[in-house]
């Protein structure tokens, strides 16, 4: 008895954590392991990265975008530079970037906060975290792998265009010499 379906979710996540035959043999209940399972299983770990990964950038996005939100907000105050507080030139400081374990204690910030100020250096520009970036993570996190997604469907993309390539290339005759063929 199978314990999962040929081609579907379940299989291929199955496969993709399967360490050993028996782990395999289980999750196929022993049936033949098609090609198009293998390639869409072994495109799952590399699936998971990617969402690592883009859940660490859409936190780290989101929290550039708070640092200036709240920075702004201290400067859009007008008060002077002597009268910030220690927290308010903390927050000028994060929407400019810098890390708070280099700003010690409310003179090395103001002076910190000076600098910049004198230099006219703008916050960092950073591209906030969209619903486009949303629906690629959703699209990534609901793993749905296609054989083109994997890395025989881009090989076979390859190939195909170097064949275009070729053909493209070719004078009448030769192609005529290949339909023979």
């Amino acid at each position: 008895m199978e314990l999962t379906t040929p081609h579907s979710l379940e299989r291929v996540a199955l496969m993709a954590e399967a360490k050993s035959h028996g782990q395999l043999f289980c999750a196929t209940g022993g049936s033949h392991v098609t090609s198009d399972n293998f390639f869409k299983a072994m495109e799952v770990p590399i699936r998971k990265k990617q969402i690592k990964e883009m859940e660490e950038d859409k936190k780290r996005r989101q929290y550039f975008a708070k640092c200036l939100l709240e920075g702004q907000a201290v400067l859009d105050q007008n008060k002077s530079d002597n009268q910030f507080s220690s927290l308010e030139l903390e927050k000028i400081l994060l929407m400019h970037h810098v890390p708070k374990k280099d700003m010690g204690s409310k003179r090395d910030k103001l002076q910190m906060w000076m600098d910049i100020k004198a230099t006219m250096k703008p916050p960092p520009i950073f591209s906030p975290w969209d619903e486009k970036d949303e629906a690629k993570l959703d699209d990534l996190r609901k793993m749905q792998i296609k054989l083109e997604d994997t890395a025989l469907g881009r090989q076979t993309t390859i190939e195909q265009l170097k064949v275009n390539a070729s053909i493209n290339k070719m004078d009448l005759n030769e192609l005529s010499a290949l339909e023979e063929k």
